[in-house]
C-alpha cells in the first residue's frame, strides 16, 4: 500500500518527443496556360496573347525554354502569322526584361511563330504578354469572325512546349468565347524537396509561443493546415476554419506564433499538414480558369448539371463565372476568391435531388497515403438553404451541413486515406436546394508532423501564480491525508481562490496561518486513481526564486503512517 505524491507547477505531465525530419522527393504537377484575346475591335483585328506558368517554384520545375503556336496544326491549313504586324513584345504586363526574350523571324508562308527564353529564365510564377496579327484564320462567319481570338480553338490551333529538362508538351486551344481561346498545357513532371523539421514546444503561461518549424531547406509553398488547437487559443497569422484548425499560408509560417488563454496550463498536440501537390485537374485545377466571358460551361466530364448561358439558370444546371448575379440576378453578387473581375467560380442551381456539382475520377494515387479534400464553398441563393456533401467512390467524407442562404465563401474540408487503391472517383454531391458555388478544389496528396506544446507556469512580478500537484493512490479505496504547504518569504496564498480540483477529490475547507503563507487542507481523501489540485499564490512584489516544500501525511487509520516530501519549483521573473 503506497501513496504517489509529484507536484507540478502548471503542466500535468513531464514528457516530451523530439521533432523529426520529413524530406521527400515529390511529383509537382503544374500547367502552361495560354490565352489568344482579340475581336474586330482590336487593332488590325490583331490578337493579344497571355503565357502564364502555374506551378510550385521547386528544384524540379523546369523551365520554359521556347514556345511555338501553329496556325495549322488544327482544321486551318491557310492560315499564317503576318509579321508586318507583330507588336512590342512589352505589350500589356510582363515580368521580363526584352533581353531575355527573342521571337524567332516569321515569313508570309509561315503558320509557324516561336517564342524563346533564355535558359532558366521562364519560371513557376512568370507571366508574359505579346501581340501579334494573324491573316486567313477562318471563323464560323456566325458568332466567331476570322482571326479573333476564339478563331484559335474553333480552328484547333496547335501549342508546342519545350523545356529545359529536355521535354515537350504539346496541346492545342479551346475556344471559351468569340473573341478569346485558351491551350492548358501539363508541365512535365518534376521533383521537388520537402524537408520539413518540427520541434516541440516548452512555453511560459500568458506568452505569445512561436512555433518551432524549420522550414530552411523546404522547397513546397503550398499552404500549411493547423489543427489541435485548444479551446480560446488562436494564431496570429492565417485563417481560421473551425474547430480549431488553422490554414497558414507559406509566407506567414515562419512568423506564426500560438497565443493560448491567460490561464491555461498543460499541453496539447498540434498536428501540421502541407499538401503536396493537387491532384485535381478538372475546371483548371479545381479553381475554374477565368476570362472576359461572363458565362461559360464546365465540361460534361466533370459536373451533371447541364449548362446554362441564358442568364437565369435553370433547376439543375450550372454556370462558370465571374461574379454571382450573373447566373441569375437575384443571387449574392459574390466573386472569385482570389482573381476578382476575371476568374470564374462554378455555381448550380440545386433542386432539391442529389445530383453531382462537381466530379474527377484520379489515378495515379499512392497506396496506404492520407489525402486532403477541400473546397471554397458558397450558397448564393437569396432564400433556400443548401448542403453539399464531398464523396470518394461513393462513401461521404464530409459534409457541408446546412449553407445559409446569402452565405458568403467558407472552406470546408476532410481526409482520405487509400488502401490499396491507386485510383478514386472525387464527387462533390448536392443534396439540398440553393445555388451552391464552388471555388479552389482540392484533393491533394499531403504529410503531417506533431508537435507537443508544453505551457507551464512561470511566475512574473505583479501577476499571480498557480501551483498545482498531482496525487496518486495505487490503492483500490480512497486514503486520507492531511496537505500542508508553506510557500517562500515574499509570496502568500490567495484565500479568495477556490482550489481546483479534478478525478474525484475531495477537498476540505482550507486553513491559512504565517500570514496566508502556509495552507493546510486537514483530512484531504484521495480516491483511488489519479487526482489533481491547484491552487493560486498572490503576485510576488519583485522576481526570484520561490520554490517551495509541500508535505502529505497520510493519516487514515487503514494505513500506515507516512509523510511525503516533495519540492515545487518556481522563479518569477519580469
Amino acid at each position: 500500500m503506497s501513496i504517489q505524491y509529484s507536484p507540478y507547477i502548471g503542466a500535468r505531465f513531464r514528457w516530451f518527443l523530439m521533432g523529426f525530419l520529413l524530406l521527400l522527393g515529390t511529383s509537382l504537377h503544374a500547367s502552361l496556360t495560354i490565352v489568344a484575346d482579340g475581336d474586330s475591335s482590336y487593332y488590325d483585328s490583331s490578337d493579344f496573347f497571355s503565357v502564364s506558368y502555374d506551378g510550385s517554384s521547386g528544384s524540379g520545375s523546369p523551365s520554359l525554354t521556347s514556345l511555338t503556336i501553329d496556325l495549322r496544326a488544327g482544321s486551318d491549313g491557310n492560315a499564317k502569322w503576318d509579321a508586318s504586324d507583330r507588336f512590342t513584345i512589352n505589350y500589356g504586363e510582363t515580368t521580363f526584361d526584352e533581353d531575355e526574350i527573342s521571337m524567332e523571324w516569321v515569313d508570309g508562308w509561315s503558320g509557324q511563330m516561336t517564342v524563346d527564353f533564355t535558359q532558366g529564365y521562364f519560371n513557376p510564377g512568370d507571366v508574359f504578354t505579346f501581340g501579334y496579327d494573324t491573316d486567313s484564320l477562318s471563323g464560323n462567319y456566325s458568332w466567331i469572325d476570322s482571326d479573333s481570338g476564339g478563331a484559335f480553338g474553333y480552328r484547333d490551333v496547335g501549342v508546342t512546349a519545350h523545356w529545359s529538362n529536355g521535354e515537350t508538351t504539346t496541346g492545342a486551344f479551346n475556344t471559351n468565347n468569340s473573341s478569346r481561346s485558351t491551350a492548358v498545357l501539363n508541365v512535365p513532371e518534376g521533383t521537388f524537396e520537402t524537408e520539413f523539421t518540427a520541434n516541440d514546444i516548452v512555453a511560459n503561461r500568458g506568452d505569445e509561443i512561436p512555433l518551432n518549424l524549420n522550414l530552411s531547406n523546404n522547397e513546397n509553398t503550398s499552404d500549411y493546415y493547423i489543427s489541435g488547437l485548444i479551446d480560446g487559443a488562436h494564431l496570429t497569422h492565417g485563417e481560421e476554419i473551425g474547430d480549431g484548425r488553422w490554414v497558414v499560408s507559406s509566407g506567414d509560417i515562419a512568423s506564426v506564433a500560438i497565443v493560448a488563454p491567460i490561464t491555461y496550463t498543460g499541453q496539447f498536440v498540434l498536428t501540421i499538414n502541407q499538401d503536396i501537390f493537387n491532384t485535381v485537374t478538372g475546371g483548371s485545377s479545381g479553381t475554374f480558369g477565368g476570362g472576359s466571358s461572363s458565362r461559360e460551361a464546365l465540361s460534361s466530364a466533370n459536373t451533371t448539371f447541364s449548362y446554362d448561358s441564358s442568364g437565369s439558370v435553370g433547376n439543375g444546371k450550372h454556370i462558370l463565372t465571374d461574379v454571382g448575379n450573373n447566373a441569375n440576378s437575384s443571387w449574392k453578387a459574390i466573386e472569385d476568391r482570389n482573381e476578382p473581375d476575371w476568374g470564374y467560380f462554378l455555381v448550380g442551381n440545386a433542386d432539391g435531388t442529389e445530383k453531382t456539382l462537381f466530379k474527377e475520377s484520379i489515378d495515379g494515387m499512392s497506396i496506404n497515403t492520407e489525402y486532403h479534400l477541400s473546397s471554397f464553398v458558397a450558397n448564393i441563393h437569396p432564400s433556400q438553404t443548401a448542403e453539399l456533401s464531398f464523396r470518394v467512390n461513393g462513401t461521404e467524407i464530409f459534409s457541408t451541413g446546412t449553407l445559409a442562404s446569402n452565405s458568403g465563401w467558407a472552406e470546408f474540408g476532410g481526409t482520405y486515406m487509400t488502401a490499396t487503391n491507386t485510383a478514386a472517383l472525387f464527387e462533390i454531391v448536392s443534396v439540398g436546394d440553393g445555388a451552391p458555388a464552388l471555388d479552389d478544389i482540392l484533393f491533394a496528396e499531403t504529410f503531417e508532423d506533431d508537435m507537443l506544446v508544453t505551457i507551464h507556469d512561470v511566475g512574473r512580478s505583479g501577476k499571480p501564480m498557480y501551483y498545482g500537484y498531482t496525487f496518486t493512490n495505487s490503492n483500490d479505496v480512497s486514503m486520507t491525508v492531511n496537505f500542508v504547504d508553506t510557500l517562500p518569504s515574499g509570496i502568500s496564498w490567495d484565500q479568495d481562490y477556490e482550489p481546483v480540483i479534478s478525478g474525484g477529490l475531495t477537498t476540505p475547507t482550507p486553513t491559512f496561518a504565517d500570514n496566508g503563507t502556509t495552507i493546510s487542507l486537514a483530512g484531504l481523501v484521495l480516491p483511488p486513481g489519479t487526482t489533481n489540485l491547484e491552487m493560486r499564490a498572490n503576485p510576488p512584489t519583485s522576481p526570484g526564486d520561490y520554490s517551495n516544500d509541500a508535505q502529505v501525511t497520510v493519516v487514515d487509520e487503514d494505513f500506515h503512517t507516512a509523510t511525503f516530501t516533495a519540492q515545487a519549483s518556481l522563479t518569477v521573473i519580469d
